[in-house]
């Protein structure tokens, strides 16, 4: 991810070696992880303001209010969402802006449905080309019943089974 904590770990590791964890080396290590995520995020901020100012904020403005879709945005970042994480199966789940979120242990169908990528057989796949697999396996069952006439024969047996 964006959290680059060189020596988080090294340093936390030295300071424990020789001695149980105690509650000083934990709150070092989430200080350090905590100004790292504040650094990362300020310097999207900071980021994202200079693309704002490089585009015009009349134009930025105008664009955003053209092409936003607030109802398909609540859906894909679970805005209205209350609760932003739960704990299910002894693991923590992320419920809070799930479309950024890439899982590799998640499989083919259980990997949410917003995600920018997918793994199929250990390899990351973007979701478009996985939509397109789906497509083209729909096409291809559909075209495999319909050579064989299967939707008569099924309405047939379930004919046959009400009787």
């Amino acid at each position: 991810g964006n959290l680059n904590c060189k020596n988080c770990q090294s340093a936390l590791a030295n300071s424990t070696a020789s001695r149980r964890l105690d509650r000083l080396d934990i709150d070092y290590f989430l200080n350090i992880l905590r100004n790292q995520y504040t650094k990362t995020y300020s310097d999207q901020l900071e980021l994202l303001e200079k693309k704002r100012k490089s585009f015009g904020l009349a134009n930025y403005t105008q664009q955003k209010e053209n092409y936003t879709n607030e109802a398909l945005m609540d859906q894909v970042t679970n805005r209205r969402e209350s609760d932003k994480m739960v704990i299910e199966h002894n693991r923590i789940i992320r419920k809070d802006n799930p479309i950024y979120f890439v899982d590799a242990k998640s499989g083919i169908l259980s990997a949410p449905f917003n995600t920018p990528v997918k793994y199929i057989f250990g390899q990351k796949l973007s979701t478009f080309w996985m939509n397109i697999m789906v497509l083209w396996l729909f096409v291809v069952i559909s075209w495999i019943a319909l050579q064989y006439d299967a939707l008569r024969r099924l309405i047939e047996l379930f004919n046959r089974i009400k009787r």
